[in-house]
């Protein structure tokens, strides 16, 4: 098991291990999105990878996102490394897509995902892989004694702010997965590149939904983040994953078609723009409005070797020591599996030698194809690379440059059919003039313009085809192929010279009569009948036919309600996250708001003691003030006394003596008063003073306050020891528990060794038995000479001193059998005490076994015995046989 049973335990209702209070964390696609998410996978009979169930439930962002096969295409080149025996660590699961790959890879996988209900689908969407344990745990709580041989981080890194703690978090997350790793692991991360070609383009940052914000570095630490190669780079060298080999999947690393290897990024025999300009419009993600073309941007770019760092998104293999984990001579990998599983292929682009590039398709499934009676499939297999410029690049320019014409168009056209015509006779096929009506070969179903490439010799070459028209293709129905293929493949147009109201059936039906081509509904209808057959000839659905090739739609980028839309999306994406954020945010901070508010309680708790000492104080000080003004009316008194004295004095003068010895004894007793006085103020200032010390001791408080906060987090990680120490202690117990059922077990074997033991004498009772059957036999034998008669009674007497002899032969047989019949009572008697004695004395077990041995050996000797008296007997049977013959009826011998 990979996960620790004592801690974590099995929830029934969910399918899910969790800790039995853990409520899990408020980050969701949205309840009404999971619910729907959650009903589809426990409606679904199959929950495979390549589930054409599935495929049919994708229908907008959420269940694309989360079901669509493409998402598997992101770890399919690094399969190598994902084999049965491996130990997987998935952080952050999600609904299970990923899961889903994994466990059909055939590692352990545990699947690790911070939520709840997200974690109950990614439980339901692996239903029927053992393999697989999924755990719903924070991050930061998750503990495992186990090493895993890989980790995967796909599209968690960048939530690292919110998840982790630490100045950085990214390394905080990084330096304790390093530790789950084990020497020889890899850590395998997908993550949107900060500075990702299409964010120039003006494609919104994926997390916050707010263009440039990543470009600009506006991240802060309560947001999610994402990173550019070079730092992404730093921060895995930081904590010991030096060694890192870098992937590009394109058009992201969510629904990736292709990767690109970093040879293969930086190669100048190899064209790995094609990759990403032709994967460009299948980023769902693309608002209808950009900066620029991607399509035409990619080639620039990677000319000037700035592929990996302008990617739009990373893949990322990490470990301490040098691993590949990929073939080095592959270049790149591209995927076709959004189609019925017979026909899901992998392109495999790779060095055969130092200067040739080999491309090698392969189908990912060996199923049996359908049959059909209009299409049929077959896969060409290798073939060598031709660098070059794809015919479609040329078709992009045109209509992506502002006041581009129809005109323009179908000269494009014009020089397709050009090309056409050269693959043609290049095998042989010629025509007079190729017009619409021309029929050519059924494996040209697949030329359309991105299927032909134009090498530096300016030659034409068609590769990659697979899909055959069985009833014929007329070079009309082709051409409304390629129309539709190219205008699938831009993600934006510019604005035409007709305005932006320009649609799909205007450009259609403008390119046939620009051709000169007849364009009527039921032309057009004929050749989206193909169409209809092909598409759903090739996702295995006759159900899923194409009705409509949609003529009333807007070339993409035309429609300015779109960018309302788009807009709106934006707004609300933006509101979405930052809700889901405070959310998240909320519910981390209410275990520090109660530990704070514990801590706030105490220290309130102290400051009402202490005031309560303060008010006291302060009850003593106003006493003594009291006191001292109470001294001070003496004092007056005195005073008044002392002024009284001198004007007696004045009018008394014969009394001077005697009032100034009263004058005297007033002023030592004022002088007393004034002392008294002092040493009160002198209380007052003590009573003050010790306020103060009261008031200081209340601050010293406050900072008790804070240490015992600290101490309080410390105490948190001293239980946490004490938590491991109690786990040890229940480990070890359970060892102790398994060395008593090893004692327990030994006990069993005595027991079943007596019980063998026990078997053993019954054997030898039943040896018994049969030795006692086989002189019962020989006696019958004896019996039937007896009853055999001899008709020449002549003969029998004259022989029978003979019988009487023989007679006396047989008694002394009788008297032997009969001593070995005595013997055998013994031996049963000795198996009768052997049973006594092994239930009374189990611990002799060995001497009964000695026992037994010895019983065993007398038991043959007496076989060997009886087996002579057989012979004897048998010996004389044969002798005499014929002298028997004429023995009295009814004589015995």
């Amino acid at each position: 098991m990979l996960l620790d049973r004592n801690k974590y335990k099995f929830r029934q209702d969910l399918g899910i291990w969790a800790r039995p209070d853990y409520m899990g964390i408020p980050y969701s696609d949205g309840d009404a999105q999971e619910d729907l998410l959650l009903n589809i996978v426990q409606n679904t009979k199959d929950l495979s990878v390549s589930s054409s169930e599935l495929r049919e439930r994708c229908n907008d962002w959420v269940t694309t996102y989360h079901f669509s096969s493409l998402r598997s295409n992101l770890l399919r080149p690094l399969k190598s490394i994902l084999q049965p025996g491996k130990k997987i660590l998935e952080i952050g699961a999600g609904c299970g897509a990923i899961t889903r790959f994994l466990g059909e890879e055939g590692a352990d996988i545990l699947a690790l995902e911070g939520s709840l209900r997200r974690a109950n689908i990614a439980r339901t969407r692996t239903g029927g892989l053992d393999n697989v344990t999924v755990l719903s745990e924070r991050f930061d709580d998750f503990e495992c004694e186990s090493k895993f041989d890989i980790v995967t981080l796909i599209g968690v890194l960048e939530y690292s702010n919110l998840f982790s703690d630490g100045s950085d978090s990214a390394i905080y997350m990084l330096n304790k997965i390093k530790k789950m790793l084990k020497p020889d692991g890899k850590l395998i991360i997908a993550i949107e590149n900060q500075l990702g070609l299409k964010y120039f383009a003006g494609a919104a940052e994926d997390h916050l939904s707010l263009k440039m914000y990543g470009v600009e570095g506006r991240y802060t630490k309560q947001q999610p983040e994402t990173f550019g190669h070079e730092i992404l780079t730093q921060k895995l060298s930081a904590v010991g994953l030096k060694e890192v080999e870098t992937l590009l999947p394109f058009p992201d690393y969510k629904l990736p078609v292709s990767v690109v290897t970093s040879r293969g990024a930086n190669d100048s025999s190899f064209d790995a723009s094609v990759f990403a300009a032709q994967s460009a419009h299948a980023d769902l993600q693309l608002p209808n409005n950009l900066n620029f073309v991607l399509e035409l941007a990619w080639p620039v770019v990677f000319k000037n070797k700035l592929g990996i760092p302008l990617s739009n998104s990373f893949l990322m293999v990490a470990c301490a020591e040098p691993i590949a984990s990929i073939d080095e001579d592959i270049l790149a990998i591209h995927y076709g599996n959004e189609r019925y599983t017979s026909f899901c292929k992998e392109t495999v682009f790779r060095y055969a030698d130092k200067n040739s590039i080999t491309v090698n398709r392969s189908l990912l499934n060996l199923n049996q194809k359908p049959n059909d009676d209009n299409i049929d499939f077959e896969l060409d297999g290798c073939e060598k690379y031709i660098k070059g410029t794809l015919l479609s690049t040329e078709f992009v320019k045109i209509v992506t440059t502002p006041g581009w014409k129809i005109s323009q168009v179908a000269k494009f056209f014009f020089y397709y059919l050009e090309c056409l015509e050269v693959c043609l006779n290049r095998e042989d096929f010629h025509y007079g003039k190729i017009e619409q009506d021309t029929i050519i070969p059924d494996d040209y179903l697949d030329a359309i313009p991105s299927n032909i490439i134009i090498d530096e010799g300016n030659q034409p070459h068609y590769f990659e085809r697979e899909w055959l028209a069985k009833n014929g293709l007329s070079v009309g129905a082709l051409v409304f192929r390629s129309a539709l293929s190219l205008l699938g493949k831009v993600s934006c147009f510019s604005i035409p010279e007709y305005g932006y109201d320009f649609t799909r059936g205007d450009f259609i039906r403008q390119l046939f009569e620009a051709l000169s081509f007849v364009v009527d509904d039921e032309v057009l209808d004929n050749y989206l009948k193909l169409e209809s057959d092909l598409h759903a000839y090739s996702i295995g659905s006759s159900e899923r036919k194409i009705n409509t090739w949609y003529p009333e739609h807007t070339l993409p980028g035309l429609s300015e309600s779109n960018q309302l839309t788009e807009s709106n999306i934006y707004k609300l994406n933006e509101l979405h996250n930052a809700k889901n954020s405070a959310e998240k945010l909320a519910f981390e901070r209410i275990d520090e708001i109660n530990k704070l508010s514990d801590a706030k309680n105490y220290a309130e708790k102290l400051a009402f003691e202490r005031i309560d000492e303060i008010n006291k104080l302060n009850d003593a000080k106003i006493s003594a003030e009291n006191l001292a003004f109470a001294r001070m009316a003496e004092i007056n008194k005195l005073i008044d006394a002392n002024e009284y004295v001198k004007n007696l004095l004045l009018k008394h003068s014969e009394e001077i003596s005697l009032l100034s010895e009263a004058k005297d004894n007033a002023e030592k007793l004022l002088a007393e008063r004034v002392r008294e006085l002092d040493s009160l103020y002198e209380a007052k200032n003590s009573v003050e003073k010790l306020a103060i010390e009261r008031l200081d001791e209340l601050n010293e408080l406050a900072n008790v306050k804070e240490s015992a906060e600290k101490l309080a987090i410390a105490r948190m990680g001293e239980i946490d020891k004490l938590a491991d120490a109690k786990n040890s202690v229940e480990r070890l117990a359970i060892e102790r528990m398994g060395e008593i059922n090893k004692l327990s077990d030994a006990k069993d074997s005595v027991e079943r060794l007596a019980i063998e033991r026990m078997n053993e004498l019954n054997k030898l009772v039943d040896e018994k038995d049969s030795v006692e059957r086989l002189a019962i036999e020989r006696m019958n034998e004896l019996n039937k000479l007896a009853n055999e008669k001899d008709s020449v009674e002549k003969l029998a007497i004259e022989r029978i001193e003979e019988i009487n002899k023989l007679s006396d032969a047989k008694n002394s047989a009788e008297s032997l059998a009969s001593q070995r019949f005595s013997e055998i009572k013994t031996l049963s008697d000795a198996k009768n005490y052997a049973e006594k004695l092994a239930f009374e004395r189990l611990e002799e077990i060995n001497k009964i076994s000695d026992a037994k041995e010895l019983a065993e050996k007398l038991a043959i000797e007496r076989m060997d015995e009886i087996e002579k008296i057989k012979n004897e007997l048998k010996l004389a049977k044969s002798g005499f046989l014929w002298k028997l013959s004429n023995i009295f009826k009814g004589k015995r011998i």
